[in-house]
This record gives C-alpha cells, structure tokens and sequence, in this order.
C-alpha cells in the first residue's frame, strides 16, 4: 500500500468502521483523501445514513438492548465453523421487526 490510501481502501475502512482502530496517521491520510475525493464523501454519508436508518428502526428503548446489538452478540457467540452455514434468526431475537 501506498502512503495516500486509494479509494478501494478508504471506503472498506468506512464500511467496517476500522477508522475506530486506525492509527492517528492512518486517520489523518483517510480523512485528508476524504477532503479531495467527492465520490468517497458521498460513500461515507450514504453509509452513515443507512446506520441512522437502521438504528431508528430497529434501535432499542431506554435501558434495553436494540435488535443490532443482540444480533451482534449472537453472532460473535456462536461464529459458524468453517463451510457451516449460520443458523437462521430466531424471530423472537427481533421483536422490532415488521412481520407482516
């Protein structure tokens, strides 16, 4: 990799939130390719809305967990083996969701 990340990388860093984790430098370059390049800005604001979107439809109440954070759980609880499908969502893990 090049010091100037491409966009490839810059929005696979977006998409799984490793800004978080990033070092300073990294986040600096990220951000300054984030300054010049108006396709990954738009990127960024579509992913940031897609999250504002699910966590208002399926955010949890005052003191309860959301549906994104038990899913999140379950699957780092039970990660699928390797070549074994993940078992399906018990209904009941998503109270949120529209079922009709």
């Amino acid at each position: 990799m090049s010091m100037m990340p491409t966009c490839r990388e810059v929005a696979r860093s977006i998409a799984s939130d490793e800004l978080a984790t990033d070092s300073p430098l990294r986040r600096l370059l990220i951000q300054w390719h984030l300054f010049r390049c108006g396709d990954c800005r738009e990127y960024q604001e579509q992913i940031r809305g897609l999250g504002r979107a699910v966590r208002a439809t399926y955010g949890g109440s005052e003191g309860q967990p959301s549906d994104i954070d038990r899913l999140a759980a379950r699957i780092l609880a039970e990660p699928p083996g390797k070549g074994e499908a993940a078992s399906p969502a018990d209904p009941t893990d998503f109270p949120n969701a529209d079922r009709s």
